[in-house]
């Protein structure tokens, strides 16, 4: 038995232990990841290094398991444990796995890369995890209560998702084929949750910037993209107005000036009162958990 499973099974270990020993094994795991891949995205992942994503991403499979069964409910958070373990399990997956598009030319002529087989399963996984991301924002009441006391690295890995999504119907449908119609009706359901729960927050905040530049990004997206372009309504409205998007070569400007500048980390307040806890904060006695 490891050292850190001797320390859980003592009898002064405690929850907040458990969940901080899970992250620390997940960080360990994604931590190999960069270590193995490394960061120039201009660097394909060969066919011959996929059994490493192969353990990789049975290692992040069995992390989820462990501990999806050892993380109980909690009095005053509810089922967040629990939920947390299948979020970060879908950060760190979509990270994994978005590392299929590295070295992919964004040219859908004659000469554009085909992915591998392998590296096709890679890359539907990344699509998954990003719309599993999204969807838990959209249809979970307990995890949007949640929200604006998340880390910041909850924030920035959503902005994540949904660029990733945003790229992979545009700039990359010649690789992957995906329904860019639901992709965009699940975009435009994010923003409308991520403006409600920003509109009670101060701008400063980074999901507040994080929330600007996706709207910006879903009006370029839509302008397009569509065949007839619609102004993106407040949040208080549906912005759910199904129209048939056309599969074009990507005209989006993805430039940083361009499109994210509503939550580049330029504009961001580092020194303003944020909450940097890993856990929610039970608001009545302010402990952390």
């Amino acid at each position: 038995m490891a050292a850190v499973d001797l320390f859980l099974a003592c009898q002064f270990a405690t929850e907040d232990d458990s969940r901080l020993i899970s992250q620390v094994k997940l960080w360990t795991i994604s931590t190999a990841v960069f270590s193995s891949f490394g960061t120039d995205t201009r660097q394909a992942i060969h066919d011959n290094d996929f059994g490493n994503v192969l353990r990789f991403n049975l290692a992040l499979d069995t992390w989820r398991l462990e501990w999806s069964e050892k993380l109980k409910p909690h009095a005053t958070i509810g089922n967040y444990p629990r939920k947390g373990v299948g979020l970060h399990y879908h950060f760190a997956k979509l990270y994994l796995c978005s590392h299929a598009f590295r070295g992919v030319s964004t040219d859908a002529g004659d000469n554009a890369k085909i992915l591998s087989p392998e590296m096709q399963e890679t890359a539907d996984s990344a699509v998954r995890s990003a719309t599993s991301i999204l969807r838990s924002i959209d249809t979970d009441d307990e995890f949007k209560s949640f929200m604006s006391n998340l880390p910041l690295y909850f924030d920035t890995m959503i902005a994540f998702a949904s660029i990733f999504l945003f790229r992979i119907s545009t700039t990359y449908s010649h690789v992957l084929q995906v329904d860019a119609t639901e992709i965009l009706k699940l975009l435009r359901q994010s923003v409308v949750i991520l403006e409600s729960i920003a509109s009670t927050i101060r701008s400063s905040h980074l999901l507040a910037r994080i929330t600007e530049g996706l709207r910006r990004l879903l009006v370029q997206f839509q302008e397009t993209r569509l065949n007839n372009p619609v102004e993106v309504p407040n949040h208080d409205h549906n912005m759910d107005t199904s129209d048939q998007t056309h599969v074009v070569h990507d005209q989006i400007d993805w430039s940083v000036g361009a499109t994210l500048d509503g939550f580049s980390l330029g504009n961001y307040d580092f020194l303003s009162n944020q909450q940097f806890e890993i856990w929610p904060i039970d608001h009545n006695s302010g402990q952390h958990f």
